[in-house]
């Protein structure tokens, strides 16, 4: 069996929950993970890959093409080091840790969270209990954002705020407080350029449809 010295390949994995326009300046950027995986010495000189999942969630694995692709990586047996930005990267589902633990040990590797430098031995069990520890803070935390995200939805849906996306013929504005950056009033308006579109479609017959019989009457 391949020792881990001999072995000399990190995989990289970077993941964020939303990448949009509001989220460009987010201390999770994705470059930051990756500039901080790549400033570990335990990385340096070994060959690097990386993997990424952006605008997925850490509340499973099964829709992450970029997390399942670096787990089928992980059995070709040469990889020493997984490394993410902090262990909640990888997920914030206390299962799917225990899964991702056992993958590791399995195939010989270790774990880095790059904010810390700090190592998890799959095979330790003090390590193993730390880990643990910290996957059910993270899926508390998880679970908790999630409530207040619903309840709040549900909170402006009552009071007839739009709640999801803007509707074609619409944009939504924001005041921003120059002092902090924080965002003081939302509302939405009409967007007249795209808003002519969607008049003008309205209003249009489609091509092979006449008018009813009852609208030529008018």
């Amino acid at each position: 069996m391949m020792t881990l010295m001999n072995r000399n390949v990190a995989l990289v994995y970077v993941r964020v929950s939303r990448l949009d326009e509001d989220e460009r300046e987010r201390k999770l950027s994705p470059a930051m993970q990756r500039d901080k995986a790549l400033a570990l010495r335990e990385v340096s000189g070994l060959t690097v890959e990386m993997h990424e999942d952006l605008d997925r969630s850490g509340s499973g694995t099964i829709k992450r093409p970029g997390y399942r692709a670096m787990l089928d990586r992980l059995t070709r047996g040469d990889v020493r080091y997984v490394v993410a930005y902090d262990q909640s990267r990888i997920t914030r589902n206390v299962s799917d840790l225990q899964l991702f633990r056992d993958a590791l040990l399995r195939h010989g590797a270790l774990f880095i969270e790059a904010a810390t430098g700090r190592v998890l031995d799959p095979a330790d069990e003090d390590h193993e209990l730390g880990s643990n520890v910290l996957g059910s803070v993270d899926q508390h935390y998880r679970r908790k954002v999630a409530r207040r995200v619903r309840d709040s939805l549900t909170n402006k849906a009552a009071g007839g705020d739009l709640v999801g996306p803007v509707p074609c013929g619409y944009v939504r504005n924001r005041d921003i407080n120059p002092a902090n950056g924080h965002v003081t009033r939302v509302w939405v308006e009409v967007d007249e350029p795209a808003a002519n579109v969607v008049r003008l479609i309205f209003s249009s017959t489609p091509p092979g449809h006449t008018r009813s019989s009852r609208s030529r009457a008018r």
